[in-house]
């Protein structure tokens, strides 16, 4: 596996504690997530960033499990993923679109996402 895959992948586990922490001792949801991904709250301006960094950890953990020997692929965007902005349109239209999943865990909500705005057809991953 690629070393900067590895780091990605570390990188992304991190920013995950990190954002959680940052959510508070109960940890992180879904509604809060969409939050900090609108930044509504203009007293954290870090949101944004701090959203990103968690999508982007949901996203590479994905990519990271299928090389470590998880069955199938589960993100194959049509080209790598340049901007993490990206990840969090997908997530944030996912969940517009889906505002039933609000109650659901927020990585399997990003994962949602990401499989359904990037899905597979036995391709590899990117």
């Amino acid at each position: 596996m690629p070393m900067i895959r590895m780091i990605c992948a570390a990188a992304g586990f991190a920013a995950i504690c990190l954002t959680s922490a940052a959510a508070g001792a109960k940890g992180l949801d879904t509604p809060t997530l969409v939050a900090m991904c609108n930044n509504t709250d203009p007293t954290k301006p870090n949101n944004a960033s701090e959203c990103i960094a968690y999508l982007r950890g949901v996203y590479e953990g994905g990519t990271v499990a299928f090389f470590l020997g998880q069955d199938k692929v589960l993100f194959c965007p049509k080209q790598p993923i340049q901007q993490s902005n990206e990840l969090r349109a997908a997530f944030l239209r996912y969940v517009r679109d889906h505002p039933d999943k609000q109650t659901n865990d927020p990585a399997f909500v990003a994962v949602k996402a990401f499989t359904d705005t990037y899905p597979c057809n036995n391709a590899t991953p990117r």
